[in-house]
């Protein structure tokens, strides 16, 4: 009498296990250049609010996941108070247009879309124009027509393959 639960529990179990490893296969694969510089079009204004926001704000390290008005920058918790830029971190983050924002050095990051296995894509500014922007992980680095911006892809596990 146990077997026979037994074999229905494993069953349930590898059927289970197959259905989640394939639920994920049609999910990590980043939009095109040009779909996510469409989107980059649509939201340029708020985009170029933000950017010049990061830029002037002095820190190295800035980075915003929502649009409470509360960031990190170089370490430490700050408040966004400026009523233009939380408008369009709102309509960029809220609105489901960009899942974060991030300066670091150099590059600022838009992450447009989030794969399932350590993968998603954006748009990326050189701050400097002159030197490509640095995304971690960066498997796809093309510029847009707009001077220093990029579409990127990072792909960690096809980043690590080719090391």
């Amino acid at each position: 009498m146990k077997y026979p639960v037994l074999h229905r529990i494993c069953s349930l179990i590898l059927v289970l296990l197959l259905c989640f490893s394939l639920s994920g296969c049609g999910n990590n694969i980043p939009p095109k250049q040009e779909a996510v510089e469409s989107h980059f079009w649509d939201n340029w204004s708020e985009i170029q609010t933000v950017v010049d926001y990061m830029v002037d704000s002095g820190y190295e390290d800035f980075y915003i996941m929502d649009a409470s008005g509360e960031a990190t920058a170089d370490l430490g918790k700050i408040t966004i108070t400026d009523e233009s830029v939380l408008d369009a971190i709102s309509a960029l983050i809220s609105d489901g247009n960009y899942y974060s924002i991030s300066k670091s050095g150099n590059t600022i990051h838009f992450v447009q879309w989030w794969g399932i296995k350590d993968i998603n894509c954006g748009v990326a500014y050189s701050i400097n124009h002159t030197d490509p922007p640095e995304v971690q992980f960066c498997t796809t680095l093309d510029p847009l027509i707009e001077p220093g911006w990029y579409y990127y892809v990072a792909d960690y596990n096809k980043w690590r393959s080719s090391r």
